[in-house]
Formats: structure tokens, C-alpha cells, sequence
């Protein structure tokens, strides 16, 4: 029997939330900032092109999906469509923190794919994971298990401890980081004049470029986090217990607060003695320093906080 499985609607969120912002983005600004006389031909052109990239994402977010059926397992991801048969599959693994089926032989049917192995996850990989909600009762491994007795399923599962709730997977915190940025990129528009001004009426001085200071250094934290979060996230919490991975959670969920504090108080540090020190390369330094450890701190924090009440 042939079964089809679509991508979990967290990851459906993960890869077409950002996209769709990114056209609201580019495109409000032309509709409703009577600009469009003055926009020169290039940038027409620059956004067509992302609007059509934006558009690949979100078709190939929706065709995405896994097909098995007796003869072997066939996954479409973004439009890229790979194929294995059953008695070439060897066994079920993490990669990266991620479940996929490994192959004894290429799943890619082109011969310039196979050439350049380096640049995919591997030329013998099947993800699953973006397939699977719930490892204890997925479908798609129980038709793993069907098809291929012999894998290592059921002692592969008893291997994952814990399977993690919603609200601490990867692909949920990545779109509270975009949420963040893009919130941070709406206020840098819209709102950011007129916060200043506001300020300067009120004789807060430098109002301008504490903000500035306070959104790159934000932008940079939210980068390194999101990174953090693609490369090394998984991984760390594929063999943690429930209560270390809520504080690894945690600790990502509180980064973009932590990154906005430190710096707000940074900036205004600065400023207060600009009339004494003002080094423009100094200041670009101590942002990229504050994105690059927020993580790190936001993590220090979250154990001071939270040390007694993790359940």
C-alpha cells in the first residue's frame, strides 16, 4: 500500500512563515509608502527575484513529502525528489540530532549530485524528521519497520529518552526569532523616528544611536543564535533528560531579551561619557561582542533563575 506523509506542521510554519514575511516586507513599502514612481529599475528587478525565490520556498514547503510503498521510500523536500529501495536502506540514525535513514548507496538519481557529496547532508541520507511529530507514534516509522524488519528501529527508539514537546523544538524557536526580527525591522521603519523624537522633546539626548546600537547588536544575537540553533541545538538534546532540555530551551527563548538589556545598558554607558571617549570601531566591536555571547549569558542566566523550579 502506498502512504504519503507531509511535513509536521512545525517545520510547515518553520519554512513558510519567513518567506511570506519577507514578501509582506519588501512589498508594503512599496504599496503604502508612495515610493513606487521612485523605485529605479534594478530594484524592481531585485525584488522580483526575491519575491520568486520567496515563492519556490513556499511552493516546495507545500509539494514537500515522503511516499512509501513496498517497493521502497521516496521523499520530496523543496521540490528535491530522491528515491531508495527497502533492501538498500541499512539502518535508522541522528545526523546532526536529526532521524534519517541511512542508504549502502546514493539516493540521488542525477550524476552531477552525486559529484559534489560535500555540499548536501549526504548522498546516502533520507531526513525523516521533518516527517515525524511524534516518534512514539508515527506512521512513517512503523512503515519503516514494516518494510525493513531488519533495521534498527526498535532499538534506536528505545534510545530516545525523551521526545520533546512543541514548544522546545528547533524549528518553533526559529520562528520566535524571526518574529523578533522582524518586530525589530517594523519599529526600525515605521516607528523609530518618532520614538526619537519623542525623546528629544522629552531632553533624552542620543535617543538615535542607543537604538541603533541596541537593534544591530540584536540583529547579530538573533543570528548567532539561529546558527546556534541549526547546527548544535538538536544535537545537544537528542540524549538529554526532560530537565535539561527545558533549560536548554529556555536558555534560547530568553536570548533575544538578554541581548536587548545588556546592550540598552552598554549604549547608555557609552553615551553618558561620549564627551569623554566616543570610538565609532569600539562600538561596532562591543556589538558584535554582545551578539556573539548573549547566548552564552542568556544560558548562565537561565540557571541562576530557574536552578530550583525545572520540573
Amino acid at each position: 500500500m502506498i502512504q504519503s506523509y507531509k511535513l509536521t506542521k512545525t517545520w510547515q510554519y518553520f519554512l513558510i512563515v519567513p518567506p511570506v514575511c519577507l514578501l509582506l516586507l519588501c512589498w508594503l513599502p512599496v504599496f503604502f509608502g508612495d515610493v513606487l514612481s521612485g523605485i529605479p529599475g534594478a530594484a524592481w528587478v531585485l525584488l522580483v527575484i526575491i519575491s520568486g525565490i520567496a515563492g519556490l520556498l513556499i511552493y516546495g514547503t507545500r509539494i514537500s513529502k515522503i511516499i512509501t510503498s513496498p517497493e521502497g521510500i521516496e521523499s520530496v523536500i523543496l521540490g528535491i525528489q530522491v528515491k531508495a529501495k527497502w533492501d538498500k536502506v541499512i539502518r535508522i540514525d541522528t545526523i546532526g540530532g536529526y532521524i534519517t535513514l541511512i542508504c549502502e548507496e546514493s539516493i540521488y538519481r542525477n550524476k552531477l549530485a552525486n559529484y559534489f557529496p560535500r555540499f548536501l547532508v549526504s548522498n546516502k541520507a533520507i531526513q525523516l524528521s521533518p516527517f515525524i511529530d511524534d516518534f512514539a507514534t508515527s506512521n512513517l516509522l512503523k512503515d519503516v519497520v514494516k518494510y525493513v524488519p531488519n533495521a534498527n528501529i526498535p532499538e534506536f527508539a528505545a534510545q530516545q529518552r525523551h521526545w520533546t514537546k512543541t514548544n522546545q523544538k528547533a524549528g518553533v524557536i526559529g520562528l520566535y526569532y524571526f518574529g523578533w526580527f522582524t518586530a525589530w525591522w517594523l519599529f526600525g521603519v515605521f516607528f523609530q523616528d518618532a520614538v526619537e523624537e519623542h525623546l528629544a522633546s522629552l531632553r533624552v539626548s542620543n535617543a538615535g544611536p542607543i537604538l541603533t546600537f541596541v537593534g544591530v547588536s540584536l540583529v547579530i544575537g538573533l543570528f548567532v543564535s539561529t546558527m546556534s540553533l541549526v547546527q548544535r541545538y538538536n544535537t545537544a538534546i537528542v540524549n538529554s533528560d526532560g530537565k535539561e532540555i527545558v533549560h536548554k530551551a529556555r536558555a534560547y527563548y530568553l536570548s533575544p531579551l538578554v541581548t536587548i538589556l545588556i546592550s540598552c545598558v552598554v549604549a547608555i554607558g557609552i553615551w553618558t561619557f561620549e564627551k569623554t571617549y566616543s570610538d565609532a570601531d569600539f562600538e561596532i566591536f562591543l556589538m558584535f561582542l554582545i551578539g556573539i555571547l548573549s547566548l552564552w549569558i542568556s544560558g548562565r542566566i537561565e540557571r541562576f533563575l530557574f536552578r530550583d523550579t525545572t520540573q
